[in-house]
Order: C-alpha cells, then sequence, then structure tokens
C-alpha cells in the first residue's frame, strides 16, 4: 500500500549482490572511458561520480565501451580538422603567413598529422616540446 514493492529482498541476497556488480561494473566501465577521453584530449577530467554518471547512463542504455572509443576518436578528429581550419583561416587572412606553427598536446599530434598531410606549410608541435 505504501507504493514500494511488495517483494522485500534481504540486504545479501543474490539480487543485491547482482545489482551491485553490475554498477561497480558500470562505474569501472565509465572510468576506462574517461581515461581514455582524458588521454585523446590531453585534458584531466576527475573519475567523480558527476563526471562518471553521464558516461554509465550511456552504458547502462547499450553502448560498448568500444562503441564510445570509436566516437570520441571520431568527434576528436572531426573537431580538430574543423579547429584547425578555422585557425588556419583566420592567420592567413590576417597575415600573409608563409609557415603555421600549431601547438597541442602530444596525444593529438598523430590525428592532426593525418589531416595536415596537403598543408606542407603547416607545423604542429607538442606543447611540452616547445616548453621545456
Amino acid at each position: 500500500m505504501s507504493g514500494k514493492s511488495d517483494v522485500a529482498y534481504p540486504k545479501n541476497s543474490i539480487f543485491e549482490r547482482e545489482k551491485n556488480k553490475s554498477i561497480k561494473e558500470l562505474k569501472s566501465q565509465a572510468r576506462e572511458v574517461l581515461n581514455f577521453l582524458n588521454e585523446k584530449t590531453g585534458r584531466g577530467y576527475r573519475p567523480v561520480d558527476a563526471n562518471l554518471n553521464f558516461i554509465m547512463v550511456r552504458l547502462n542504455s547499450g553502448v560498448t565501451v568500444g562503441q564510445c572509443f570509436q566516437v570520441i576518436a571520431k568527434e576528436l578528429s572531426l573537431k580538430s580538422k574543423h579547429r584547425l581550419e578555422r585557425i588556419l583561416k583566420s592567420y592567413a587572412i590576417q597575415m600573409a603567413l608563409k609557415e603555421v606553427w600549431y601547438f597541442c598536446a602530444p596525444s593529438v599530434i598523430p590525428s592532426l598529422n593525418n589531416l595536415i598531410v596537403k598543408k606542407p606549410y603547416i607545423k604542429i608541435f607538442s606543447v611540452k616540446e616547445f616548453l621545456s
């Protein structure tokens, strides 16, 4: 009558253990996705509930960890390409440049090198190399 389920499971029942295992597994997978995102973006998102919950909801809906990796890689390559093109257009318009130096996180360099194959005037460097 209280609106709660009529079935009461004991605290240590198989149902409760499976539920906790599932949450632990989702959290572990979400951490894996978050670590991949941090590695690819050069960012430092912390594995706190606020960040992990977004990923856990996706994983719980049936999306696999591999699919998350694919989406992150695809989005980053598209955003990098568009961002690089915007930057280069603005530089080319503002100044008559013969060479453009672009500094980024070391993890992003391989994907950007693929984007600039036909643009020999673009030079990509790691920020860490430049600052050391």
